[in-house]
């Protein structure tokens, strides 16, 4: 039936009698209510009113009055709050591949809508019983709705919390506050106290205040904003300010969400203010009074909002989402965004990895390693040409070396639990193999031995480095000392996998490998490879020192003194040269020096900088550079990448020369200390178990958390079967927490009263951003205790 029927209908039967009337203003009020966008969509609706206003009078004025301005209002307020249907996909596209809010800074309508959408289904849905007496807090008295409004709420609020914390820098968490200061602006305009609530109550959070940087790139305007917000939902008075605006409000034109835990505020304040019978034994009908008046300010907005749903961003708020969810630990976080300023680390990620993503963190298509950090990697080294079918590496053989694959394929096997070869995957280019080396706190062994098999699949090229170079590396550079003790425990977790549970990963992206092995060399050995393999080229580079192949690996701020000139500029070096270019004014070089590394026979410290003297048509020539903000650093940066470079074992440097060791012990700086397991801890939680409760089920998805067993033991059990046991001390969840997969087919139980120790990942995360040093230890630390278990066979059945 269209809308003009439909009134000219009605209007016949108000015809009929007062009776008639009372029926049709009825039916209207629910009518309206259910189908408000089919009227709106209605270009006649507005006609079609006013005939039947015209029809009304004619029976009874004043219900045709009451009735046509019911009308009117209901349907106006509706237009207002239905939003036009262009500006709803305004940036979706984008936030669809982000998930990132910030994607809505010019438009947080959007978000406010939404998030109204879902409070509204929440709060629509609690029934009035679950109000009284108390019932929220009593277990035995049935609350299903009212607790799923709480919990949705409470988690809403770390949303919001996660998504500023998460932010790494002072000004991307001013950015975040202010656009949350304008969502909680809009939600105050549509009404939706509880929503504006749960923003405030994240803004004004222990942790988020912590953000002491952050909040001075707050805007003034955003502040008094948020100020003028707070007011409304005052605590002065059992909630006055917020109290009186509802009052105002007129439930019959009007949609509110109200903010329930102000409710829940009052209705505890009278069970405690007013017993429930008064002295003699009757009914307290003044407490029962104050009761009713409280759930009715809350029950007697019945309007809902009409706003076009977005499946996708109701599901970002309800579970896709990152949560950090611990207050402690969030108040940790905060406090180390605050320990670092936002200049060292303006180059950082815009968000750290995060929990319950549901991305695998896969070996063959996680970036461990940037390629700049891969051309140092392999500066000075050798590269091997492999046959197709050649066994690079043996299961157990002793490792003296890492090998960075240039190109081609290498397929890793090991032995599954059964004792039979498995196939882990194929290994690509950028891809690193027998990492293992760096185990060389192995118990049984000084150099550690090799869990797998790695088998050329085609003509590949691999470039060999020598374990006592990569020691000598990752003690100068925190970043790669990072990098690849991540990739060590991530390799060991993926064999450990495919070791115990038959677990197969795919192969690597073909990102990696797009083109054909290159022709093999005549030669099976090549030093000193020219050029960059993996970085691109910079053409500035190549374009002002004339040397095209050539990518720089490192640079340093300084000034080069020749004679009585002093030049301030940058400290280049590359694969097989030291360049050095004076500034002349924009972007112009005025002077520049190039020094062949092959060429350079002396490093040394002066008073105030470092001297090199290289040797050029049988002449020595010294170079001077001063002003480095670490002169020691840069001293010994070049030392070491010359010494490699060379394929020596000394310069004539002015320090004690550096003696090759072909069994190197644990290097002091990989070593956990008590002040490193005390910032780690910083991020934990302890949970008690009793005895046969379950800590982790069968193929539970995973939390990136692994646990630490500091009192009782627990068993592992697979179809109900004990296979296994863990002591105090003891860890476990630790590849579910590198591999970011689920939890495998067995369980741990405790097997006494336990208490665990729970290291959350998120934190984890945020740590190792600002100090990747301990980001390398703590890794290497996991894929020890995974080499230990691959050799002990933990999990045996």
């Amino acid at each position: 039936m269209s809308t003009k029927n439909l009134f000219e209908e009605l209007a016949d039967r108000c015809a009929q009698g007062s009776s008639s009337i009372i029926l049709v203003r009825d039916f209207l009020s629910k009518y309206v209510e259910f189908k408000k966008m089919d009227l709106l969509a209605d270009p006649l609706l507005p006609k079609s009113i006013e005939k039947f206003a015209k029809k009304l009078e004619f029976v009874n004025k004043d219900v045709a009055t009451e009735i046509t301005f019911s009308l009117t209002s209901a349907l106006k307020q509706s237009a207002m709050m239905a939003p036009p249907q262009e500006s709803l996909v305004k940036g979706l596209p984008q936030f669809l591949k982000t998930y990132d809010v910030l994607e809505f800074q010019d438009d947080p309508v959007e978000i406010a809508r939404q998030m109204t959408l879902l409070e509204q289904k929440y709060f629509q849905q609690i029934d009035s019983k679950e109000l009284l007496n108390k019932a929220w807090t009593s277990e035995k008295m049935e609350t299903k709705f009212l607790n799923s409004y709480i919990n949705y709420t409470n988690h809403v609020s770390t949303v919001i919390s996660t998504e500023i914390l998460s932010r790494p820098t002072p000004k991307l968490q001013a950015r975040t506050i202010s656009l949350w200061i304008n969502v909680a602006q809009k939600c105050h305009k549509m009404n939706n106290f509880s929503s504006l609530g749960q923003i405030l109550g994240s803004l004004h959070s222990s942790s988020i205040s912590k953000l002491k940087f952050a909040w001075l790139f707050v805007s003034k305007k955003d502040k008094e904003e948020l100020d003028r917000l707070t007011k409304h939902l005052s605590l002065k008075n059992h909630f006055e300010a917020y109290h009186t605006a509802l009052s105002n409000l007129d439930p019959e034109t009007t949609a509110v969400i109200p903010l329930v835990a102000a409710t829940m505020h009052n209705l505890m304040y009278i069970e405690e203010l007013f017993e429930t019978t008064d002295p003699k034994g009757y009914i307290n009908w003044k407490k029962m009074s104050k009761v009713a008046d409280s759930i009715w300010e809350i029950r007697k907005f019945k309007l809902r909002y009409n706003f076009y749903p977005i499946p996708d961003i109701q599901d970002y708020f309800t579970h896709i989402a990152p949560v950090w969810d611990d207050s402690d630990i969030a108040f940790e976080i905060a406090k180390l965004r605050t320990q670092y300023n936002e200049v060292e680390f303006v180059k950082l990620p815009l968000k750290p990895t995060t929990t319950n993503t549901g991305v695998v963190v896969d070996i063959f298509k996680h970036h461990f390693f940037t390629d700049v950090e891969l051309d140092y990697l392999i500066a000075g080294t050798q590269s091997l040409n492999i046959t197709p079918g050649k066994v690079l590496i043996s299961k157990d053989e002793p490792m003296n070396f890492i090998y960075v694959i240039k190109s081609g394929e290498f397929n890793v096997e090991c032995t599954n639990h059964t004792g039979k070869k498995t196939s882990i995957g194929k290994f690509g280019p950028k891809m690193l193999l027998g990492v293992e080396a760096l185990l060389i706190d192995s118990p049984a062994n000084q150099i550690a031995n090799s869990v797998a098999w790695c088998t050329s699949t085609c003509n590949s090229t691999v470039f060999r480095i020598e374990i006592e170079q990569i020691l000598k590396i990752l003690s100068g550079e925190d970043k790669i000392f990072s990098n690849m003790n991540l990739y060590l425990a991530v390799y060991l977790a993926t064999i450990y996998q495919a070791n115990h549970q038959n677990y197969m990963l795919n192969e690597y992206s073909d990102q990696y490998y797009k083109t054909k092995p290159p022709t093999p060399h005549k030669s099976n050995s090549q030093k000193n490879v020219l050029g960059a393999w993996f970085r691109k080229k910079t053409p500035l580079f190549g374009e002002t020192f004339g040397l095209p192949d050539e990518v720089p690996i490192k640079q340093f701020s300084g000034a080069l003194r020749i004679k009585a000139v002093t030049s301030i500029g940058i400290l280049f070096v590359s694969q097989n040269y030291i360049c050095f270019s004076s500034s002349g004014g924009k972007g112009l070089f005025k002077y520049k020096v190039i020094i062949e590394i092959d060429s350079i026979i002396s490093i040394g410290n002066t008073p105030k900088g470092i001297r090199i003297i290289r040797t050029k048509d049988g002449e020595k020539e010294n170079f001077t550079f001063f002003g480095f903000e670490n002169a020691k650093e840069v001293s010994e940066f070049l030392i070491s990448f010359c010494l490699r470079k060379q394929g020596k074992s000394q310069l004539n440097i002015q320090c004690p020369p550096v003696e090759p060791n072909k069994n190197p012990s644990p290097p002091n700086f990989w070593t956990l200390t008590a002040g490193d397991w005390k910032k780690i801890h910083a991020g934990s939680r302890e949970l008690a178990f009793d005895v046969d409760e379950q800590i982790i089920s069968e193929y539970e998805v995973p939390y990136r958390a692994y646990f630490q067993i500091i009192e009782g033991c627990c068993h592992l059990k697979k179809n109900d079967k004990i296979i296994g046991k863990l002591e105090k001390g003891d860890i476990f969840d630790e590849v579910a927490m590198l591999l970011n997969t689920p939890h495998t087919d067995i369980s741990v139980v405790a097997a006494a009263e336990t208490k665990v120790r729970m290291i959350e990942g998120y934190y984890l995360d945020v740590l190792f951003l600002y100090e990747p040093s301990l980001s390398g230890k703590f890794y290497n630390f996991l894929a020890s205790y995974l080499a230990n278990n691959l050799n002990s066979h933990r999990l045996d059945s």
